[in-house]
């Protein structure tokens, strides 16, 4: 009898890898018990990175053959500190899109499962037997608030950039088309979110008085961890669940797709998932590890140094490089040494290695 593959999860890595499977002739079933991306609370924009390869992430959909899906191409971005010193970032090519989540209209989400329901994919709300495992993070290492909301048609992609006032964490604002996103990610001190948060909100409002209308609040969570395999008692783990993620700036849309498709390709080619995703991945997450840290301890002026000095460079060149650098991944050892968690945690493949944080 034919294996129907069963999928714990329905976002866009385990979306990905059903369509993947789908298209070559497998059959497969998601079980996600929030009804997600249907019943999902509205998500507004995300960015789906485009710097960290030389291939454009686009590809990723073509490769699914999944259309129908907003997409803003972003070239150019200001980034701020507390201080009201900006810096402006350009690039001739896109080093990201403007994209939505959730349920809304045009959502990268909708787009992966209309697509995968058109191919077959079949859809569950209970099992306890699971192949795959594509249901994101498992507990807080970073915390974000969010909030949605109506506004004026004008573009703005802000981004304030203050780890030491914004506890390791960054805040931005995103409006287009009369949509807007703000939203603030914190690394440490995570009781202090709402404040850090409201403070950022304010930040943005005195540059200039923003239209908001209809505003809703949300929170959520994103988790950091290298696993030595991305599979546990043959099941195996994609996306955050995994631990993907890109440790520096928590943009893993693209990450979460490439994951999915390599899984399917796994088990279409007969290769090892596991394997691959550490022979395409690891010194990534090393290195952006690395650039995470340096990130939260690096003194103010340098940083502010360091953003005057390059915004007048390609942006995308200058994300580029600074993710490929290859120096950083030899620095992991000695930077991992010194963040390692040695108690508990709920990241669920071990062995791994995750950081220890101040959570309170």
């Amino acid at each position: 009898m034919e294996k129907n593959f069963k999928i714990k999860g329905g976002g866009p890595s385990g979306l990905a890898f059903s369509i993947y499977l789908l298209k070559n002739g497998l059959k497969c079933k998601i079980f996600e018990r929030k009804g997600y991306p249907e019943k999902m609370s509205n998500r507004g924009f995300q960015v789906l990175e485009n710097y960290t390869k030389k291939e454009d992430s686009l590809n990723l959909f073509k490769e699914l053959e999944v259309e129908d899906f907003f997409y803003y191409p972003l070239n150019k971005a200001i980034f701020w500190d507390f201080n009201y010193n900006f810096y402006n970032l350009f690039s001739k090519e896109n080093f990201g899109y403007l994209v939505k989540r959730g349920n809304l209209k045009g959502s990268i989400d909708l787009a992966l499962l209309n697509k995968a329901k058109q191919m077959g994919l079949e859809i569950s709300y209970e099992s306890d037997n699971f192949d795959i495992i594509a249901s994101g993070p498992f507990q807080p290492d970073g915390i974000a608030e969010e909030r949605h909301f109506e506004t004026d048609e004008r573009m703005r992609v802000w981004v304030l950039m203050d780890p030491k006032k914004i506890y390791g964490g960054y805040s931005y604002l995103f409006t287009f088309d009369g949509k807007g996103t703000f939203g603030c990610a914190i690394t440490y001190n995570f009781k202090k979110i709402k404040e850090i948060s409201s403070k950022c909100w304010e930040f943005f409002h005195k540059i200039e008085k923003i239209k908001v209308e209809n505003l809703k609040i949300y929170h959520s969570f994103v988790n950091f961890y290298i696993p030595e395999k991305y599979e546990k008692d043959g099941k195996l783990f994609l996306g955050e669940a995994g631990g993907m993620q890109d440790f520096f700036l928590g943009l893993g849309i693209r990450l979460a797709i490439e994951s999915g498709i390599i899984a399917g390709k796994s088990i279409i080619e007969n290769f090892s998932y596991s394997e691959k995703i550490k022979e395409n991945y690891l010194d990534f997450f090393k290195r952006s590890f690395v650039l995470r840290i340096i990130y939260e301890r690096v003194p103010a002026f340098v940083f502010n140094f360091l953003m005057k000095k390059y915004s007048k460079r390609d942006g995308r060149e200058v994300l580029f490089c600074l993710t490929n650098l290859r120096y950083l991944e030899k620095l992991f050892p000695f930077f991992s040494f010194l963040c390692k968690n040695k108690g508990i945690c709920h990241h669920k493949i071990k062995p791994h290695f995750c950081r220890k944080l101040k959570r309170t």
